[in-house]
């Protein structure tokens, strides 16, 4: 691989993991009463990191750092999102390119 492959690839990754501090979705798992177990899913384009507490509305990193059932990571669809994120960066430096080129 090259060396600017992997440049993009480091923003990629970047991109994906700052993105997943606002981007979540909250499902309840199970349970029932006082003991309901919810699972926060965080990433982007596609959850890679399950977070599983008993209280909802929290902040990623309230969840992260302060307290929590377990946690999952989802390692390919953290891969899958990186590569999703660089393939959109390289077609937008194309058409841009392209642009530039036909003025």
């Amino acid at each position: 691989m090259t060396k600017k492959y992997i440049k993009n690839m480091k923003k990629s990754l970047v991109i994906v993991l700052l993105l997943s501090t606002w981007v979540s979705k909250v499902t309840t798992v199970g349970g029932g009463g006082n003991a309901t177990l919810i699972a926060n899913e965080i990433g982007f384009p596609f959850g890679w990191l399950t977070i599983y507490s008993t209280e909802s509305s929290r902040s990623v990193f309230s969840l992260l750092f302060e307290g929590n059932e377990g946690v999952a990571v989802g390692i390919g669809s953290l891969l899958v999102s990186v590569v999703m994120i660089d393939f959109f960066i390289e077609v937008t430096k194309k058409t841009i390119d392209r642009i530039k080129e036909s003025k």
